[in-house]
């Protein structure tokens, strides 16, 4: 294909992002769009959309002499917590401010 030189840079078609005109003019955004025909892609894109963190459900119960016990029966229903899971790994990557995502190819004006 064609390739054009842009800040000593040599770009080709890969560096295009898909779009449709008539969304663009429409909402004067940067839109990508892409055909999903199958039913589980669908499905897949719902849930991946609305999944959320990993949760758990946590108590702290006081022993006698004040301190925690986690070995002990517990009410889950009179006790609940609804907590976020965070594993270490996750925890001291955004600790460190590491990026969670990236975006390719990047998108210029």
């Amino acid at each position: 294909g064609h390739t054009v030189l842009k800040s000593g840079i040599q770009v080709d078609n890969r560096n295009v992002v898909p779009y449709n005109a008539k969304l663009l003019t429409k909402y004067q955004a940067h839109i990508n769009m892409e055909w999903c025909n199958q039913s589980t892609s669908i499905k897949y894109l719902f849930k991946y959309v609305n999944k959320g963190y990993d949760r758990i459900t946590a108590a702290i119960v006081p022993n006698d002499d004040g301190t925690s016990n986690q070995s002990q029966n517990i009410d889950e229903i009179k006790q609940y917590i609804d907590c976020r899971y965070v594993s270490p790994s996750e925890a001291s990557w955004r600790i460190f401010s590491f990026s969670i995502h990236g975006r390719k190819p990047a998108v210029e004006r």
